[in-house]
């Protein structure tokens, strides 16, 4: 076994026992949401953005809600408050399940929904580069039949905002998610690696999304700041939508859990070792690099 592949084993094994050990590690629920009654009527979640049609945009029924998708109409935002604020500094995620469904894109969009901060992320998601006013922002993005990942846009710091998003190999998939089908999404945010790792899951299983990325697609956002108090439904107007392009689908959520860990001194000792590991790693890199040119 060679030397990386020992750094590699030694990191996994100690994020891994410091993760998922109780008695190293304690999980706060800050949302358990399971769609038994409308969110909203029940005053658990709100909605919020630019659309003053917006709440007819989230449809509860039965023990499901329905979000409709439509990237010509303005910005709505269907929010469940997290009780705190989350930062880099912070280890937390989010699992959902959830189908998608009467999906009809001829145009670049996204269906997406994660964290964001409800005083700092502003309902201009998709203007670029210097337009946009969704700062503080990590979510899920799946652009439809093309590409999926985790874009993190960090805390405004007064210059041009940053996309953080693994565009390329590692985020293209080989074929679109499935329609009609449930699934279930796995947002992890690990504050002492500050990598954003998501995966897919269908009927128990990890969907593989490409030979790059495997059944994980990472976003590392190397230190950058971000604040999040609210997991979100994010349903973004489409600022590129050309004249006659269609950019719409429902997503129907069935379930929803947000939570973040709070480590005991033990678990950040692990950790501690998992980011010394990785440093080394990235440290060892570098040298290897500056020494083969």
């Amino acid at each position: 076994m060679d030397l990386h592949r020992i750094i590699n084993v030694a990191a996994a094994a100690a994020f891994t026992l410091a993760l998922t050990s109780p008695a190293q590690a304690n999980w706060q629920t800050l949302v358990n949401e399971d769609f038994s009654d409308d969110p909203v009527a029940a005053g658990r979640a709100n909605v919020t953005g630019d659309d003053p049609n917006a709440a007819s945009r989230f449809t509860h029924t039965g023990n499901g809600l329905t979000a409709g998708y439509n990237g010509a109409e303005p910005t709505a935002l269907l929010n469940w408050d997290l009780g705190r604020t989350l930062t880099q500094d912070d280890t937390f995620g989010v699992s959902t399940t959830f189908s998608i469904d009467a999906l009809n894109a001829d145009a670049f969009g996204q269906l997406a929904f994660g964290f964001l901060n409800s005083v700092t992320t502003g309902t201009d998601r998709t203007s670029g580069i210097p337009g946009t006013d969704s700062f503080d922002l990590l979510s899920v993005d799946y652009y439809a039949d093309d590409y999926l990942g985790t874009t993190v846009i960090p805390t405004d710091d007064g210059g041009d905002p940053s996309f953080l998003f693994p565009w390329g190999p590692a985020s293209t998939l080989d074929s679109p998610l499935p329609e009609a089908a449930t699934l279930t999404a796995e947002l992890t945010y690990t504050a002492a690696n500050q990598i954003a790792a998501l995966q897919i899951f269908q009927d128990g299983s990890p969907i593989t999304f490409n030979a790059t990325a495997g059944t994980t697609i990472q976003t590392e956002t190397g230190g950058a700041e971000f604040a999040v108090d609210a997991f979100s439904l994010t349903l973004w107007k489409d600022n590129w939508l050309a004249e006659g392009d269609t950019f719409t689908g429902d997503l129907t959520f069935s379930d929803l859990t947000v939570s973040t860990m709070i480590p005991e001194p033990h678990a950040a000792a692990l950790l501690g070792l998992g980011a010394t590991v990785l440093l080394g790693r990235r440290r060892g890199r570098r040298e290897l690099h500056a020494v083969g040119g």
